[in-house]
């Protein structure tokens, strides 16, 4: 039986979801997600493993987005209220 491999699109989804934790919000959270669509739509589970980090990587992606989104409502009202 031949070894399934990883899901590229899948470790890019989740590698970039994770650094747009850490430093860039937005653009990572978008490229996670579009790399972890992709990564779900050209799956073949006999052939692949991996669908889980896409899927990952689309979560934590959105989460990047909505953090950021938060942070810049919450500095925005800050500097409203002064």
């Amino acid at each position: 039986m031949e070894e399934k491999k990883n899901n590229a699109l899948a470790i890019t989804s989740l590698v970039l979801s994770l650094i747009g934790l850490v430093v860039f919000g937005i653009p990572c959270g978008i490229g996670a997600i579009v790399t972890g669509i992709i990564g779900l739509v050209k799956f073949k589970p006999e052939k692949e493993k991996g669908k889980g980090m896409a899927i990952a990587g689309i979560v934590v992606g959105v989460a990047d987005i909505i953090m950021v989104l938060i942070f810049i409502g919450i500095k925005a009202a800050s500097l409203v209220a002064q």
